[in-house]
């Protein structure tokens, strides 16, 4: 199995050492796909088909999730760091770069910091800052995101008890929720987190500000939405985006929530296809 050996580089441990897991899929040009929280690389089996049109798929498991080790401390700089260093590890000068909810965070965060190394950016079902600062109007969204992390907070204690709660209030990010065949084939994996990972993991959002300088972001953008997410990245996430950033792209995927890539992989796909013409013509 392929890891990376990633050595500390701050003596204040802001970024630390760990075997970063991952995966690469194919020959020809390099499309790096980041999965988001509770998930790991397996999320994106459904685009290995790309390999077989001339692209080379680099697919990471983040600190905390999958066969990665959650290390000593995780930010969303430590994070897009760790994709830096598997980019020079693979000699890779240049790349597509994909984010999937907190992988579009990641995405954002490497582009700001590395903005030579990035051809194109796809934001999927994410924002410039989660969960807050979108200008929600009502208190219901809000109500929401704070009893669902103070329910974390009080089943934290008992194993069982939190990884059935997580599971069970992560079929909120699928259309048709306990039902949807995505969120089935996929709840063992968040069931298998490691409480510590899942925890810190989260916290790294509260931080990030990049609604800030998503209008610096000079590269084409492919912004991806399921219609029928409510719950963690709302409509109004993308139309944030999209104003933002007026020559971006975008593709709303009918019946599907916040994991459009799981739901509906064929249509997701061909709207990447789209997307990567559009590149090839510029």
């Amino acid at each position: 199995m392929p890891f990376l050996e990633i050595e500390a580089t701050s003596s204040k441990q802001e970024t630390d050492s760990t075997r970063l897991y991952y995966q690469t899929v194919g020959e020809g040009e390099p499309i790096v796909f980041i999965h988001g929280w509770l998930c790991n690389g397996i999320f994106w089996e459904d685009f290995y088909t790309l390999k077989d049109e001339g692209y080379k798929l680099i697919i990471p498991d983040l600190r905390g999730h999958g066969k990665t080790p959650i290390g000593h401390k995780i930010t969303i700089e430590t994070l897009a760091d760790d994709i830096n260093k598997l980019l020079n590890h693979l000699n890779i000068e240049k790349t597509i770069i994909i984010g999937h909810s907190m992988g579009g965070v990641v995405t954002q965060q490497f582009y700001h910091t590395y903005p030579g190394k990035v051809k194109a950016l796809g934001l999927w079902n994410t924002g410039g800052q989660i969960p807050f600062g979108y200008g929600l109007k009502g208190t219901w969204y809000y109500f929401k995101v704070i009893i669902g992390a103070l329910g974390m907070i009080l089943a934290y204690p008992f194993k069982w008890l939190f990884s059935y709660s997580l599971t069970k209030g992560w079929a909120l990010s699928f259309y048709k929720k306990w039902k949807n065949e995505a969120y089935k084939k996929l709840a063992k994996y968040v069931r298998a987190m490691e409480r510590r990972a899942v925890v810190k993991s989260a916290g790294t959002l509260r931080k990030f500000k990049g609604i800030e300088k998503l209008s610096e972001i000079d590269v084409p953008v492919m912004l991806l939405h399921g219609k029928e997410d409510k719950y963690i990245t709302p409509k109004i996430m993308i139309k944030k985006l999209e104003q933002e950033l007026p020559e971006s792209k975008s593709y709303y995927i009918e019946e599907a929530a916040h994991f459009p890539p799981n739901e509906k992989p064929e249509e997701v796909l061909d709207c990447l296809r789209d997307f990567l013409e559009t590149l090839e013509k510029q």
